[in-house]
């Protein structure tokens, strides 16, 4: 194969690449496009170079009437390429920072998950080594009723039943904290997303903003997406006692 076919080849995946970026919003896709875009950039440049280029000898152009034909249709959709994926950079790199945070948000998630289930496994521990601690004590105490020492083991039991009693409230208390940060953290998630129509006008805003790289045959969906902006506004407006 050629340099100029493993070119043509590469830049045919990388169009491929940008229009799954285009539907879809597919970060993977975006980075793949723009990877090859660079790599193609310098083939490009080789071509056009070559193709002002003329034989030594015949004076003739070293690309003959179809090589120049097909040469020149590449660097057209190279350039193209490479406008389109300038032109939604930001979208992308709104998109990826938007899968950072939920990434982060999740990995948060799965390490309070851990350290609950941590801190359960310990409490039950405790609890059960704090139960047979106890019955233990118990044990002795029946079997050494004729003992004079028989009112430390009573005191030993009862210091195992009153520590079984404390790591099940230290567990229970565990569970109530976890509880309240959730919550605590879902009303800080609601506060920061504002409320009243202002707050709602700016959601649609900054939705409609990622939507302005849309191709343009889903004019039609956005239409309709202004339409329901519109009227929700209106009816926020009629509404809100503000």
């Amino acid at each position: 194969m050629s340099a100029f076919s493993k070119s043509l080849k590469a830049l045919e995946a990388a169009e491929a690449a940008l229009r799954i970026w285009e539907e879809e919003r597919t970060v993977s896709a975006f980075d793949e496009a723009s990877g090859s875009a660079e790599r193609l950039q310098t083939d490009a440049d080789g071509f056009s170079r070559r193709l002002e280029e003329v034989d030594a000898l015949t004076q003739e152009p070293r690309y003959g009437p179809k090589m120049r034909e097909r040469v020149k249709d590449f660097l057209t959709r190279q350039q193209r390429l490479t406008e389109a994926l300038e032109s939604t950079a930001a979208a992308a790199a709104a998109s990826r920072a938007q899968l950072q945070v939920q990434a982060e948000d999740v990995a948060r998630e799965k390490e309070e998950v851990e350290r609950a289930r941590e801190e359960e496994h310990r409490m039950r521990v405790a609890a059960k080594g704090a139960e047979l601690a106890e019955r233990i004590g118990a044990t002795a105490l029946a079997q050494a009723e004729d003992d004079p020492g028989r009112a430390e083991l009573r005191e030993a039991a009862e210091a195992a039943r009153l520590q079984r009693k404390a790591a099940e409230e230290a567990a229970e208390q565990e569970r109530i904290r976890l509880h309240q940060e959730r919550e605590a953290a879902c009303r800080a998630w609601q506060a920061g997303a504002g409320t009243g129509s202002e707050a709602f006008q700016a959601h649609l805003a900054s939705l409609l903003a990622l939507l302005d790289e849309i191709p343009a045959d889903r004019d039609a969906c956005l239409r309709g997406l202004h339409v329901v902006r519109n009227r929700s506004l209106v009816s926020w407006a009629a509404w809100s006692p503000s």
